[in-house]
């Protein structure tokens, strides 16, 4: 089984913010990503968001939206196998109902962490997430969504080893799979 989760789309190969250039305004500024001029997994590839574990292992942390609320039912912290993450590129040649979904990379293992988890994760990332609300203001986003958003999830929820990851973004790779819908959530195949 393929699992697949969609990202805001990000300028700076999701290692920091990227202001508001490409982000999705559907058809209306209803969306966060639009209306916010940010989306929280701009930065899930920062080096700033790694560490190394006792056993050499070099880890990235970061967060993505499908795992945002570690109450729901559909959310079970652990290890979750061939996962594929992709953008929805908007305004492609200046049309505005021109959109591709493109694979960002494509992780052999992910692990989604428990609530404790998070927290300590969190606090251990705490300068970080300073530095990243700096950039936000940089871009004039709401940091106020931001500040919010940090209280209440975290803004850690996931992990994975470096060797995991198979990032293949800009390149031409059109997600040629047909989920049923286009959202934030966790899609299997």
């Amino acid at each position: 089984m393929a699992l697949f989760t969609r990202l805001t789309p990000n300028t700076t190969n999701w290692q920091g913010p990227s202001g508001s250039d490409y982000k999705c305004a559907g058809t209306s500024v209803r969306l966060f990503e639009h209306r916010a001029g940010f989306g929280f997994e701009e930065w899930y590839r920062s080096p700033d968001f790694r560490k190394v574990d006792e056993h050499g292992v070099e880890w990235q942390y970061g967060y993505w939206q499908c795992f945002k609320n570690p109450n729901r039912k559909t959310f079970v912290p652990g290890l979750y196998k061939n996962f594929t993450v992709y953008t929805r590129e908007c305004n492609l040649q200046g049309h505005n109902n021109n959109t591709a979904n493109r694979i960002v990379a494509n992780y052999a293992e992910i692990e989604v962490l428990d609530k404790n988890q998070r927290i300590k994760d969190a606090i251990y990332f705490d300068d970080e997430f300073v530095n990243i609300r700096e950039k936000l203001l940089l871009f004039n986003a709401d940091t106020r969504a931001f500040d919010q958003h940090k209280k209440s999830y975290h803004l850690i929820n996931i992990r994975f080893k470096l060797s995991d990851e198979n990032y293949t973004y800009p390149e031409n790779n059109i997600l040629k799979v047909d989920l049923k819908g286009n959202r934030f959530g966790v899609y299997m195949r």
